[in-house]
């Protein structure tokens, strides 16, 4: 098309008609813009697809990551809720008096462990290269910087719990009472170098085992420490919720 024009004006100029010389120029001058415009359209449009395409994967890989922790996390909520039942039932029995000693003398169990390791990969590579701020859904994209915070709020609590709460009352059981008292049925050998002669001693220090104030607030300290982290995991399961329901509704609007 250009090289049609380009002949029509080489032939304007022979025959002198400057009039419509400079008509057709400008005429080939915009097809060229036009032809630019065209160009630099398709190019955006490719470009924009590309990203497109590139977002919907990314939410479908988030979709996935984030149902398969979800899985993991339910499964440690009900091991939370199952120890903080075990010990509000322990210091009941603790305190009840219509209950034998004998009955009392043993330390209640199942209370460490079953840690959320929960793997989001995924989302953070979105963090960590910067391509969270792509996302078009405003929402979504608050949700997601909002979800990694919540959950390094969580590790916290669960990791001091295991680390500290149950690493104090292990210690001072074992420091203070020997495993003949507080685990009266097991064959291991006493937590600390005692020599108990005597077993109205160590009916004694049953009494002392059951009644021991700071052995019931450890095991308070520990009860308190669960409750956080189950209204930590309640809050986790809100906002997981939230953010699913945004990524299946994207996913859906990108088909």
């Amino acid at each position: 098309m250009i090289k049609f024009f380009r002949k029509i004006r080489y032939n304007l100029m022979e025959q002198n008609k400057t009039s419509k010389y400079f008509k057709y120029a400008i005429g080939e001058i915009i097809l060229v813009v036009i032809g630019i415009l065209i160009a630099l359209s398709i190019n955006n449009w490719n470009e924009e697809r590309k990203s497109s395409n590139t977002e919907a994967q990314a939410l479908v890989e988030l979709l996935e990551e984030f149902k398969i922790n979800y899985k993991d996390l339910l499964r440690v909520e009900d091991h939370k809720l199952r120890a903080e039942k075990k010990i509000r039932r322990y210091l009941d029995f603790l305190n009840n008096d219509s209950i034998p000693i004998k009955e009392k003398n043993y330390i209640v169990s199942g209370l460490a462990g079953n840690t959320w390791n929960m793997t989001y990969s995924v989302l953070q590579g979105l963090i960590t290269s910067g391509a969270i701020n792509n996302l078009k859904n405003d929402s979504l994209r608050f949700q997601l910087n909002n979800w990694d915070g919540l959950k390094r709020n969580y590790v916290e609590l669960q990791e001091y719990y295991s680390n500290v709460s149950i690493i104090d009352l292990k210690k001072y059981l074992r420091d203070k009472f020997p495993s003949s008292v507080i685990l009266p049925d097991s064959t291991f050998s006493n937590w600390g170098n005692y020599n108990y002669e005597s077993k109205d001693e160590l009916e004694q220090l049953a009494i002392k085992f059951v009644h021991d104030m700071e052995y019931q607030n450890l095991l308070k300290e520990a009860l308190f420490r669960l409750y956080i982290q189950l209204n930590g995991i309640h809050l986790l399961k809100q906002n997981h919720n939230k953010i699913v329901a945004l990524l299946e509704e994207e996913i859906n609007n990108k088909k």
